[in-house]
Order: structure tokens, then sequence, then C-alpha cells
């Protein structure tokens, strides 16, 4: 015949044996102290609770910086972005004098310049396109950046980046030889 079902108090959760309700109730539903959420601070009293919000903060760039329009969704991102205001270049080259603010612009720069059977692989496209003007860029985050410059309540310092920003240096290989080009 038909199995028994037991259904959770708690949630829409059904489980074929009451040890595993239990099981369920025990993991989900139960714990010593209150959970509390890293992006805003709010408590839960279970997982089943915490779960559920962490849900609400999903694509939701909460990491926020104090001194730029910057935003990330994640924690990491934003301590990675602060060394930019403090100037910190914590990722050092072995092979030369220079620093970076970041482990994978650090090992971008081995493998250009020190790493002599490196192929870069090919650009990604420009699919962002400014809206004011005819700059395209492979990033949003680059476009977004770029908008300041647009932006008449930009500050100076939010234009003076954007437009550095345009002016990047580019690495190309001309007659086998590592060229940086301003673009």
């Amino acid at each position: 015949g038909d199995k028994p079902v037991f259904q959770c108090e708690l949630c829409p959760t059904t489980c074929g044996r009451k040890t595993d309700l239990r099981i369920h109730v025990q993991k989900l539903h139960t714990s010593d102290k209150p959970l509390k959420c890293k992006r805003c601070g709010k408590t839960f009293p279970d997982r089943y609770s915490y779960k559920l919000h962490s849900k609400t903060h999903e694509g939701e760039k909460c990491y926020k910086c104090d001194l730029c329009p910057y935003a990330s969704i994640s924690a990491r991102h934003l301590e990675s972005h602060m060394l930019i205001h403090t100037d910190q270049k914590p990722y050092q080259c072995d092979h030369c004098y220079q620093s970076f603010r970041q482990k994978q612009l650090l090992k971008r720069h081995c493998n250009l310049y020190h790493n002599p059977s490196y192929v870069p692989p090919p650009p990604q496209e420009k699919t962002h396109q400014c809206p004011e003007c005819e700059r395209a860029f492979r990033h949003k985050g680059n476009l977004i950046r770029h908008m300041a410059v647009h932006d008449p309540e930009s500050s100076l310092q939010e234009k003076q980046q954007a437009l550095k920003m345009g002016r990047q240096k580019k690495i190309q290989i001309i007659d086998g030889q590592r060229v940086e080009v301003m673009t």
C-alpha cells in the first residue's frame, strides 16, 4: 500500500520515515546559536530561515566601497578592490621589481614578461557599448566606470579614473618582441 508521509511542520519538506524527519528538523531547524547573515547582519534561529534569507541576496551587490561607487556580491572582491585606495600591491614578482594588487595580475605579468613560451588568449569582443559615445568595453564594470566621464555628478577623481582607464597599456608582439602600446 501507500507509504506513510511525515510532513515537517516548519517547512514544505516531507519524509518517508519518522527518523528522517527528525534528522531533517535537527539539521535545518535546530541551532545552538543564531546564524548571522554576513551580508546584512540579520540573525536567524535556524539554517532553514537563514537559507531562505540568503536567496534574497542572490545577485545583489551588497558589499559597497565607502570611498567610491564600487560594489560587489563578494566580500573578498571588495577586499581586493580596497587595495586601489590604499595603493598597496602585496603580490611581488619574483623575477623583477614589479608588484600587483591582485594575484591574477601578477600571474598575467609573469606570463607576458617572463614566460617566453606563453601565447596570450585571443581578446574578448568588446560587447558593452557606451550609450553616450563610441567607446565599447569587454567588461561591464569598465563601461560603468567609464560612464563617470559623461556624468555631471561625478567627482573629478572619478572622471580622471575613467579617462585613465581608457588609456591602458596593451601588450603586442611585433617581430617577436613584446611591446607596450598605449590604447
